[in-house]
């Protein structure tokens, strides 16, 4: 969330998965961990890394939220939409350059 109150929703970076395949499944990997509770030790490290990937914008970074998605598996029919779980929230102090 920016100081505006606008938003963006960081996801994994994308690139070719032929020739790729440990870079991409090393995201993977570390995607799984960071919303596991076993490894909460990462959400804050995280969520400060991902607010410094939008420092020096147009707009400040006010804060992060970590979300998690998911939804049931279903053996037919097409999946139920997926609900959300705020699990982590960083607030960007002025001290951050926020």
């Amino acid at each position: 969330t920016f100081t505006d109150g606008s938003t963006a929703v960081w996801t994994l970076p994308e690139g070719p998965r032929l020739g790729a395949n440990l870079r991409y499944y090393r995201w993977r990997k570390w995607l799984e961990r960071v919303r596991s509770d076993d490894y909460r030790s990462i959400w804050g490290p995280t969520a400060r890394w991902i607010a410094s990937e939008h420092a020096g914008g147009p707009v400040p970074v006010a804060s992060v939220t970590l979300v998690r998605l998911f939804h049931q598996n279903r053996i037919d029919g097409p999946p139920p939409p997926y609900e959300e779980f705020s699990y982590y929230t960083y607030v960007v102090s002025d001290e951050d350059g926020g």
